[in-house]
C-alpha cells in the first residue's frame, strides 16, 4: 500500500494539463471528475501522513472551482452535471466547500441523478452543514430512489428509480458506485426505525453485490469500499468488541473487531484448511448483537511457465505474429511470418536480426479505457520510432489502425492505451532486436479492460531462443 500511493503521488504531476485538469495520460485531455477523484485521494493521503505538494494541490482545487460555473466548457459530454457535483464534493473534502455553488446545484435537483444528488449531500455533509435548508429535500429524494420489495416474507432491495442512465462510459457509472453514493449519504440519517430499517436494506445491498474480485469494476470497488468505512464509523461506537481466533496448520492467531476496528486481516502463504471461531464471550450480556462476517481470499500463479500460457477469450479476442527479418537475406526478400498460435511456440532469432511483433485484437462492443500490454522476451529490443535517435529499422511496415490515447515503449512490454475504443478490429505494429543470445519465455500479448479484469483476451506464449545468424528460410 505505502508503495502504491507513493508511486501515484509521483505519477500526478506527469499527467497534470495546463488547465489545471489531471488526464489519464500524460499529453491528453484533462478530466473534471478524474481531477475530483484525484483532490480526494490527495486528501486522503496527506491525513494518512504521506508528504502531499501544497502548491499542486492549489493548482487543482483551483480548476475545480471553475469547473463548478455554469458556462464551463471542459466537461465530458453530456456530463456537466455530474462533473459540477464530483467537483463540489472534491472541494468540500479540500476543506474549500462553496455553499453558493452547492445552493444552485441543489436548486437544479431536476437535473441529477441519484449519484449526483448523494455527491451534493455529501458536500454540504462534509462542510459541516449536514442541517442547512437545502439538504433535507436531497436527502428526501434519495430515499425515495430505491425500490423495497418483498419476497418470501422478507424486505429486499429491488433496483434503483433513476431519472436517466448515463451513457458517457469515461465516468464509469455504474450501480454499485451509485448505491456506494447514497450508502455514503444517508448512513448518518438513519435514527428513526422507518429509515434504519430502509437503509439496513440498501447498505445490504451494497455489501451483496459485491462479489469474486469486487463491485464489478475498480472505481467502484473504490467508492464501495470508502462508503462501508465511512458508514461503520457512524453511529457505532456502542457496539462491543468481538474477539475471535483463526486457527491454520501453522497455530492459532487471536483476532478482535469492535467500534475502533471494524474489520480484521490475516494473510498467509501456506496451504491448507483455516478455521475461524467467534467467542462467545466477546458479547456483553444484554448488549445489542451485531453481525460478524468472514471472507476468505485465494490468490496463486500458475506452475507453468508463461511461455506455456494458452490464448484466452474473455471478452477480447488476441493474436500475435511476429516478421522475421533475417540478416543475410536478399534485398526486397519478405519477412518470416512466424503466427503464434499454439502455446509453447519456440521462436529462433539470429543476434541483431528485426522483429516486427503483429497484434490484433478484436473488439465485440464499445468500451472505454483499453490497454493492449505486449510484453517482450528478455533477450530482445524494444525499437522506439519516435525517439530522435531511432534507427531507419525502427519504423514498422505495418501501421497501426487507431492511434492510441497513450503508448509507452518500455525495456519489457510495449503498451497502447485508449480512453475509448469502437468496436471493431485493431491492428498494432512495433519493432524489436534480438540483441543477447539466450533462452527466453515470452509472455502472453493481452488486451483488457482497465478498470474491470475480467474482461480480457490474451495470446498464446512462446520462447525465444536467440542465437548466432539463422539462415533465411
Amino acid at each position: 500500500l505505502d508503495r502504491a500511493v507513493k508511486d501515484t503521488l509521483e505519477w500526478i504531476p506527469l499527467v497534470e494539463q495546463p488547465s489545471g485538469l489531471m488526464a489519464y495520460w500524460p499529453g491528453s485531455a484533462g478530466s473534471v471528475s478524474l481531477t475530483a477523484w484525484v483532490v480526494q485521494f490527495l486528501a486522503e493521503a496527506r491525513e494518512g501522513g504521506y508528504t502531499v505538494d501544497a502548491e499542486l494541490v492549489g493548482r487543482l482545487t483551483r480548476a475545480l472551482e471553475q469547473a463548478l460555473r455554469s458556462d464551463y466548457s471542459g466537461f465530458a459530454d453530456g456530463e456537466s452535471w455530474a462533473e459540477r457535483t464530483w467537483a463540489l464534493t472534491a472541494l468540500a473534502r479540500m476543506g474549500k466547500f462553496d455553499a453558493a455553488y452547492g445552493n444552485e446545484l441543489a436548486r437544479r435537483a431536476q437535473f441529477l441523478d441519484l449519484e449526483d444528488v448523494a455527491n451534493v449531500v455529501t458536500a454540504f455533509d462534509r462542510a459541516g452543514q449536514a442541517t442547512a435548508p437545502a439538504v433535507q429535500p436531497l436527502a428526501d429524494a434519495l430515499w425515495k430512489g430505491f425500490i423495497v420489495q418483498l419476497y418470501q416474507g422478507k424486505e429486499s432491495y429491488g433496483g434503483l428509480q433513476d431519472r436517466r442512465t448515463r451513457t458517457n462510459g469515461l465516468l464509469l457509472s455504474s450501480e454499485a458506485r451509485t448505491i456506494a453514493g447514497m450508502t455514503r449519504a444517508l448512513a448518518g440519517r438513519a435514527q428513526d426505525p422507518e429509515k434504519s430499517r430502509k437503509f439496513t436494506i440498501l447498505s445490504n445491498a451494497l455489501i451483496s453485490r459485491g462479489r469474486g474480485d469486487g463491485w464489478g469494476s475498480t472505481n467502484a470497488n473504490a467508492e464501495a469500499i470508502l462508503a462501508l468505512t465511512e458508514m461503520l464509523a457512524k453511529g457505532k461506537a456502542d457496539r462491543p468488541a468481538a474477539s475471535l481466533t483463526l486457527a491454520t496448520a501453522g497455530g492459532s492467531v487471536p483476532l478482535s473487531v469492535g467500534a475502533g476496528s471494524p474489520s480484521a486481516f490475516w494473510r498467509g502463504t501456506e496451504a491448507g484448511p483455516a478455521a475461524v471461531t467467534l467467542a462467545s464471550e466477546g458479547v456483553a450480556s444484554g448488549s445489542s448483537s451485531a453481525p460478524v462476517g468472514a471472507r476468505a481470499e485465494l490468490t496463486y500463479l500458475p506452475a507453468a511457465p508463461g511461455s506455456q500460457a494458452a490464448p484466452r477469450r474473455d471478452g477480447f479476442v488476441v493474436t500475435r505474429e511476429q516478421l522475421v527479418y533475417r540478416t543475410g537475406a536478399p534485398t526486397g526478400t519478405p519477412p518470416e511470418r512466424i503466427a503464434l498460435d499454439a502455446a509453447g511456440s519456440i521462436l529462433t532469432f539470429g543476434v541483431s536480426e528485426v522483429v516486427e511483433d503483429h497484434v490484433q485484437v478484436v473488439n465485440p462492443e464499445d468500451r472505454n479505457f483499453i490497454a493492449v500490454v505486449v510484453p517482450l522476451a528478455a533477450g530482445m529490443e524494444p525499437l522506439n520510432p519516435r525517439l530522435e535517435t531511432a534507427p531507419p529499422e525502427a519504423k514498422a511496415a505495418g501501421t497501426l489502425t487507431l492511434e492510441p490515447t497513450y503508448a509507452a515503449y518500455l525495456d519489457d512490454q510495449v503498451a497502447f492505451y485508449f480512453n475509448e475504443l469502437p468496436k471493431g478490429t485493431y491492428d498494432f505494429y512495433f519493432r524489436t532486436r534480438a540483441q543477447v543470445a539466450g533462452e527466453f519465455i515470452q509472455p502472453a500479448a493481452k488486451a483488457e479492460m482497465m478498470y474491470d479484469g475480467s474482461k480480457v483476451g490474451t495470446s498464446a506464449g512462446a520462447t525465444v531462443k536467440i542465437v548466432g545468424p539463422v539462415e533465411p528460410k
